[in-house]
């Protein structure tokens, strides 16, 4: 499904519920909502150790980047914020040259504890920090992407996301799961409805006692 499908199929089960017909809800609101949700949904999936490489289903690519320098011609880049497994290791699947044959090894924290370990030597590092990736050991002109994003419509700038024809970066089978959980939310809010528990224990009980 697209986003906007999915922001219809919301919108649709929360505004039928009372027959609303001028609702407040805005379709930018619940695209946003849905954003959340889907990092959400990702973090829990990576608490039981199911969120890792290649994170089938979450990955969106940027085709083409071009790579700038700074005033100390230091390559760099500014990205849309990527998503950070509990580990702290943003979900990246690949960063390096267009031929997708050339990666680069992607790190975060202290730049200079990797520059100085022996172990990656001379070999292109990426540094990524809050939107930002800087080049070590090698100086591309343009590299490519692909990568979990925390909001997916980010990728419009560079014309690799389509809201209304391209297919939303989350497995098919959790889409479902996210409509309901979010039309749900919105319904005990919008029409105040009660909290169900599971079981007769979880009512409060205020009345009389016998």
């Amino acid at each position: 499904m697209t986003e906007f499908e999915i922001v219809s199929s919301v919108m649709e089960l929360v505004t039928s519920s009372e027959g609303v017909t001028n609702t407040s809800l805005s379709p930018e609101q619940v695209a946003d909502e849905i954003d959340t949700l889907r990092i959400r949904m990702a973090a829990e999936l990576d608490g039981r150790s199911l969120f890792r490489r290649p994170y089938q289903g979450f990955t969106q690519t940027i085709k083409s980047l071009s790579v700038l320098k700074d005033s100390n011609r230091v390559s760099y880049l500014d990205i849309p914020r990527l998503a950070i497994q509990l580990n702290g290791e943003p979900a990246c699947l690949y960063i390096g040259g267009k031929d997708d044959k050339s990666p680069y090894r992607l790190v975060t924290g202290n730049l200079e504890n990797y520059v100085h370990d022996h172990f990656i030597g001379k070999m292109p590092i990426a540094h990524y920090q809050e939107g930002r990736i800087t080049f070590r050991n090698v100086a591309p002109q343009q590299i490519k992407l692909i990568a979990v994003f925390e909001d997916p419509s980010d990728l419009e700038t560079y014309g690799d996301y389509d809201p209304e024809t391209s297919e939303y970066p989350m497995p098919a089978s959790m889409i479902d799961s996210l409509i309901g959980k979010t039309a749900e939310s919105y319904l005990r809010a919008m029409y105040r409805i009660r909290p169900q528990p599971n079981t007769q224990t979880d009512l409060p009980n205020a009345g009389p006692k016998s």
